[in-house]
């Protein structure tokens, strides 16, 4: 086989619905040199076969089985095992268009990149697909700190509409954090504070799904805490990078709407934890304000209406809407 130009890992657990969808987007890419390693998380569902039946298919599929310990620890094992020129991440329920990878090497190549970004489609299930401009900002090519500086944490910590350069990974020693979600957020801040290069490509060529019930990042559970952690870890990230004052800007932001997000997705017998986890008051009192008010959809006479109104009145409301059933429906999202 010729050199391998991009390796694309992809960490799979408990995804069968969703795998071969994935996995056929990567065999029909456009670009020849690349190898799928396929990294079974000790899926307890029919994944396993899957991996191991492709990987007779096409000798491009390394197999990786290990038992479960989580998103990170199964990226930093393909970083490992990676021998491709760049690096790209695909999640096992995500899709992308037949030249992703060619397109983005391409770009990288051109432009000496470390790391290359591309825009993207939300996918949600029975909802119409958007387009979703990563960098809306930003032209075609190479992009100046100062727009990189501008645009960390105001856009998502995406690590997978992007490719890397592994040499970059390597001489940084860039890895995952092990044991948390929203482990994406320390690494992707290293590595656009890091990058001497970054590039931009302004095609749409990865397909993001949103709304599983089993996700992670999205379910209500304590597992929910891991934000603080995260956000902590990040801040020391920008100490020791000496991140300027417009990073530690938007990231102030950023942490206020994720401790949001975090509050509205914990259990209620662990709210109190997380604000006594977070200590400073004036985080608290503005992640207080922020939850102050909540999205509610309401179904009268067959249409739905999206309203908004303090969290703390949405018990009293709902009894109130109950004395008009059926005729409304009332549900908190």
């Amino acid at each position: 086989m010729s050199k391998i130009k991009v390796s694309v890992i992809v960490p799979i657990y408990k995804t069968e619905k969703y795998l071969s969808t994935c996995v056929e987007s990567l065999l029909c890419q456009t670009l020849k040199e690349i190898e799928i390693i396929l990294i079974d998380d000790g899926s307890p569902d029919n994944c396993p076969a899957l991996c191991d039946n492709y990987a007779l298919k096409d000798s491009r599929i390394k197999v990786i089985h290990k038992t479960n310990s989580g998103l990170s620890d199964a990226r930093n094992i393909g970083i490992k095992e990676a021998a491709g020129e760049y690096i790209g991440f695909v999640d096992s329920d995500d899709w992308v268009k037949p030249e992703m990878f060619e397109k983005m090497y391409q770009n990288a190549i051109q432009n000496n990149a470390d790391v290359v970004v591309c825009n993207l489609f939300v996918c949600e299930q029975g909802k119409q697909m958007i387009k979703k401009t990563y960098w809306s900002n930003v032209k075609q090519g190479i992009v100046s700190k100062k727009k990189i500086y501008r645009n960390i944490f105001v856009e998502p910590c995406y690590i997978w509409n992007k490719i890397y350069k592994k040499a970059f990974l390597n001489e940084n020693k860039l890895y995952f954090i092990k044991g948390y979600i929203y482990e994406d957020v320390p690494f992707f801040t290293q590595v656009m504070l890091l990058a001497k290069s970054v590039s931009y490509c302004p095609l749409y060529l990865y397909f993001y799904r949103i709304g599983r019930n089993d996700s992670l990042s999205r379910g209500k559970s304590e597992k929910q805490l891991d934000i603080i952690d995260i956000a902590q870890i990040t801040q020391n990230i920008l100490k020791n990078l000496k991140a300027p004052q417009s990073v530690y800007e938007n990231f102030k932001k950023w942490q206020i709407q994720i401790y949001v997000w975090m509050y509205n997705l914990l259990p209620d017998n662990q709210k109190e934890k997380a604000l006594a986890k977070i200590k400073k008051k004036h985080l608290i009192q503005q992640i207080m304000r922020n939850i102050s008010k909540s999205k509610v959809k309401i179904l009268f006479l067959g249409k739905f209406k999206i309203l908004r109104f303090k969290t703390k009145r949405f018990e009293k409301i709902e009894k109130i809407v109950k004395l008009f059933s059926p005729i409304i429906t009332i549900k908190k999202i």
